[in-house]
């Protein structure tokens, strides 16, 4: 019976050489790969949050004005039929802001509706802002200009947010009116403008 010899020979040897070089090489393989996909996944892994932010309403302001509480009024009290050369007629009309800002507010135009006898061209309005005492003729601090151009346009009524102004009216007719006048009536309108009045 031969024994055989336990000594391997490089015959033998090589196999598993080459075995242990693929699984290193394998393990390496896998081992830069694992490692890469670690580097690029970091680039994923802040963390981050969201907020909602709730909306919330906006109210824009109003411009309101009132004239002796409506928004068209008829004045009582400047009748023409009651004039004579030099003499006037008066009548007051509370303004009223009922908006929600501060206005200036004018007398901005007069417009003739109708007239007979040239009436108006010998006519003299007067605005005059009070705070107390009656509505008279003759009262000082006022804004007087011929019927037909009249306008308080340069001197607004500064009107806080419910706030109130009275107006003295005071209509005039010209001593010097001639006789052609006489009978004569005069229909007209007052227009008054609100403007934002910014602090």
């Amino acid at each position: 019976m031969t024994k055989k010899s336990g000594k391997r020979t490089d015959a033998t040897r090589r196999p598993a050489s080459k075995v242990r070089s693929a699984v290193n090489g394998l393990t390496f393989l896998v081992a830069v790969i694992t490692l890469s996909l670690l580097a690029t996944s970091g680039t994923y892994a802040l963390w981050n949050g969201v907020a909602n932010v709730n909306g919330s309403t906006i109210s824009t302001g109003s411009i309101g004005v009132a004239i002796n509480g409506a928004v068209s009024y008829s004045i009582v009290g400047l009748d023409t039929t009651k004039l004579a050369p030099g003499r006037s007629v008066v009548a007051s009309v509370t303004l009223a802001n009922t908006g929600t800002t501060p206005i200036a507010t004018t007398l901005s135009s007069v417009g003739i509706s109708s007239e007979t006898n040239n009436l108006a061209a010998s006519l003299t309005l007067t605005a005059t802002p009070i705070t107390s005492g009656s509505c008279v003729a003759g009262l000082l601090g006022g804004i007087s200009a011929s019927l037909a151009a009249f306008t308080t346009a340069g001197y607004p009524y500064l009107m806080g947010v419910g706030s109130t102004q009275i107006v003295c009216l005071e209509l005039r007719l010209s001593s010097t009116a001639p006789q052609s006048v006489q009978g004569g009536v005069t229909a007209f309108t007052i227009g008054v403008t609100a403007n934002q009045s910014r602090p």
